[in-house]
């Protein structure tokens, strides 16, 4: 079988010592970073809550149908949560030990993964952006499943390095067999990693001429199908044939054949968000994914191997499944597929510095820059800032304040937090006169939050709390029209309210 390396491993990092130090470097520090924002225990947000939710509610076994509460979870992902929450304790450190744990396994195996297929000087950068993106760094350290999509398509990857690589027989088909599927029931995407894998399993042997060899590929093959098959009717189908998610990620499936000037606009902003995602959202970030990816990809195309495999066929996999519909672009969950496309803008950046010195020069400098934009290292020694709001200092803001008879309004958005602190959270955050509005409790022509509130000013409450997760004035506008702002307090992304209602006319 034909693997593609730069040069050997020892060769290269022997000729450049210093680069080699500084990979373990950046390897380090991304798993300290990762490490210490896990420990912060920042705040829950919505989708984290509502997937608890599940894990409390139900048992091992009914962690193998649909989820309630609009969420979507990878079946042994679930159980290793629960199991988790078992064993430590029902709190942010135990639900999200899962994930974090898989985030510094992602980077390790990317860090072997550069050493192995990018020139030293590309590798660090590659590395440093895993490391340190913004992307990588929030979704690594919440619980949901992004960061062991990202595990399962590497660990993947890594096995088809090493698994059949003189032959292709009983053994080897076994292992992937069992291997290809429990991948499926721990991550969703990999069923498109696990299709590049087989394709270049397939290629090998009839450039072998190895039949033997392709029945058993093709007979492992045939058993991902039937795996996927059944994890797809029994997990998926509903999902994918709702309504309501076919319309809130209509803007996120991928615009392609675009059929007018709308659609040719939403597919590059679409293409310019994965850029956002990998490299960041600066004009110089983009210049260098628009000089590289493409380069990567021709010289990936242009003589066939296993990285062209692994790689490119995973990307355009995902890439149709989202055009028919069926896979979401939302940053979190192409997660799995950055590192990948890393790979491949490293390649086309090997490729040009090889070509051209003053090229070197010039991509290295701008990687730089593009990195230092990005890098998240400042959370080392202050609090992260994700793109969620503090729901939780909120709550406490309101436990610390609230006198005997205050209400508080937890709006449908808000609830999920609110009831995970103050019902599953260890230990619980006490808080009286809690309201917590679910979804659809109002009537379909009226304003939830404007209901809500209304609802407790007429059974008679004289003060109110008001946990808000926007910036956005119109809470704080309704309010003051309703009755008089007493305080206002403001959390990160979001604010609390208290107010005194005034006189309630009878509906």
């Amino acid at each position: 079988m034909e693997f593609i390396t730069t040069k050997p491993t020892s060769t290269v990092y022997a000729r450049a010592t210093w680069l080699c130090r500084l990979a373990w470097v950046v390897l380090g520090l991304g798993v300290i970073l990762r490490g210490v924002i896990w420990a912060q225990q920042r705040s829950l947000y919505l989708d984290e809550a509502n997937l608890l939710r599940n894990f409390t509610e139900r048992t091992y076994l009914g962690l193998f149908r649909n989820l309630d509460y609009e969420q979507y979870s990878p079946p042994l992902f679930s159980v290793l949560v629960k199991a988790s929450i078992g064993l430590f304790g029902n709190n942010e450190l135990a639900v999200r030990l899962v994930p974090v744990l898989a985030s510094m396994l992602t980077l390790g195996l990317f860090f072997r993964q550069t050493q192995r297929w990018l020139t030293p000087v590309v590798a660090v950068f590659a590395l440093s952006f895993l490391a340190f993106g913004k992307v990588f760094v929030d979704y690594g350290t919440v619980c949901k499943q992004y960061a062991t999509d990202g595990l399962a398509a590497l660990v993947l990857i890594e096995a088809a390095y090493y698994i059949g690589r003189g032959q292709f027989r009983g053994r080897e088909a076994g292992v992937w067999i069992a291997l290809g599927c429990l991948s499926i029931w721990f991550s969703m995407p990999a069923v498109f990693v696990l299709a590049g894998i087989g394709l270049w399993y397939l290629q090998q042997a009839w450039l072998r001429r190895d039949w033997t060899a392709m029945g058993w590929i093709l007979g492992a093959g045939l058993a991902w199908l039937i795996c996927f098959g059944a994890y797809y009717l029994l997990l998926l189908q509903t999902n994918v044939e709702s309504s309501y998610l076919q319309q809130y990620h209509r803007e996120m499936f991928l615009a392609f054949p675009p059929r007018n000037p709308e659609e040719l606009q939403l597919l590059l902003t679409q293409l310019g968000e994965l850029i956002n995602k990998t490299v960041g959202k600066t004009a110089l970030a983009a210049a260098l994914a628009v000089v590289c990816f493409p380069l990567g990809l021709y010289q990936l195309l242009k003589r066939p191997h296993f990285l062209t495999w692994v790689l490119l066929v995973p990307i355009a996999a995902c890439l149709a499944a989202s055009a028919l519909h069926y896979y979401s672009l939302m940053s979190r969950l192409v997660l799995f597929m950055l590192p990948l496309v890393l790979l491949v803008l490293g390649w086309g950046a090997q490729w040009l510095g090889r070509q051209h010195k003053w090229a070197a020069g010039v991509l290295t400098l701008l990687a730089v820059v593009v990195l230092a934009n990005q890098q998240q290292l400042r959370y080392l020694g202050k609090p992260f800032q994700s793109d969620y709001t503090n729901i939780r200092s909120g709550l406490e803001l309101v436990a610390t304040h609230q006198q005997p008879g205050d209400a508080v309004f937890a709006y449908y958005n808000v609830a999920p937090v609110a009831r995970y602190y103050t019902q599953e959270h260890t230990p619980r955050l006490k808080l009286s006169g809690l309201f917590l509005q679910e979804a659809g409790q109002q009537p379909s022509k009226q304003d939830p939050f404007t209901y809500g509130l209304l609802k407790l000013q007429q059974q008679g409450h004289r003060r109110i709390w008001v946990v808000y997760d926007r910036e956005d004035e119109g809470p704080a506008q309704l309010v003051a029209v309703q009755g008089k702002v007493l305080a206002r307090y403001p959390v990160y992304r979001g604010y609390v309210l208290l107010y005194k209602p005034g006189a309630v006319q009878p509906r």
